[in-house]
């Protein structure tokens, strides 16, 4: 799958004997109960929910960040639980910033799974294309699916390897300007961003209808990066909204760019050097 992103006419095209799970992923970092309530106020018929906290994360491991990656084990449960098989296309959406959408997306593929897409423009570009929404709950399917965690160690860094390498790596913070340069920190203890790091705050890559940007658009950004995608490293404040930018990234052909999971949450956690400007 080379196409990272459908739109809903797109999503309504899939015949019903194609293999497809539909994931609403829709959270607020700062009211975590906001997303499963505005699933059950009206998602796209036939999606399950899936919450940041408590299906994409791992809490129980320690100084892995705010929203550690779950394991492999845990991960595949998850998957054959809402019925996704090898062959499954999964298509994952949030409210229409695509970050906890875009964590999904690259969890899956973390997990060894091409077939998955994030709906551009969210649950809004559903509802502005007068499609409707519905409050009736999904049903788990009968059988389980058979989806096997195969990890894909090349697609992220842990912290031991960049406090190594950082030197000789182009880190790029996706977190809004105040926060990287450590005027305002509303959620990580420490405030300021990795030493030598540059600034590219995720929501550059959506215009103002909140879709992305087209591709020419995208590579006008991203092109002073792109020559040095195989020594670029990506991080926000928990590896999340990174995702947005690796997302932006696989939509120019670049889909094998590293992600610091742990990010900025983790970097504070283990004491790692600050730099503010």
């Amino acid at each position: 799958m080379n196409v990272p992103l459908i739109t809903p006419n797109e999503l309504l095209a899939f015949e019903p004997t194609q293999s497809l799970v539909v994931f609403d992923c829709r959270f607020d970092l700062m009211n975590p109960s906001a997303g499963r309530q505005a699933y059950a106020a009206g998602h796209i018929p036939g999606a399950h929910y899936l919450s940041l906290d408590d299906d994409l994360s791992d809490h129980s491991i320690p100084l892995a960040g705010r929203h550690p990656l779950p394991s492999p084990e845990a991960f595949e449960e998850l998957m054959c639980k809402h019925g996704v098989g090898p062959d499954t296309h999964i298509v994952a959406y949030d409210h229409g910033d695509h970050a906890m959408a875009a964590r999904l997306w690259w969890l899956a593929r973390y997990f060894g799974h091409s077939k998955v897409q994030v709906l551009n423009g969210g649950v809004n570009s559903w509802q502005t294309q007068g499609l409707s929404l519905t409050e009736q709950g999904t049903a788990l399917p009968a059988a389980p699916g058979l989806f096997e965690a195969n990890v894909q160690p090349h697609m992220r860094i842990q912290f031991d390897e960049l406090r190594g390498q950082q030197a000789g790596l182009v880190l790029l913070d996706a977190r809004d300007q105040p926060r990287y340069r450590g005027e305002v920190e509303p959620i990580d203890p420490v405030a300021g961003h990795i030493p030598g790091a540059l600034n590219m705050p995720w929501k550059t890559n959506l215009g103002n209808d909140g879709l992305f940007k087209t591709p020419d658009a995208l590579l006008d950004m991203w092109e002073p990066y792109v020559a040095a995608v195989d020594r670029t490293i990506l991080y926000c404040g928990s590896g999340v909204t990174a995702c947005v930018n690796l997302l932006a990234l696989a939509c120019l052909g670049h889909d094998d760019v590293r992600l610091f999971a742990g990010s900025w949450s983790e970097w504070c956690q283990r004491g790692g050097p600050v730099e503010k400007s």
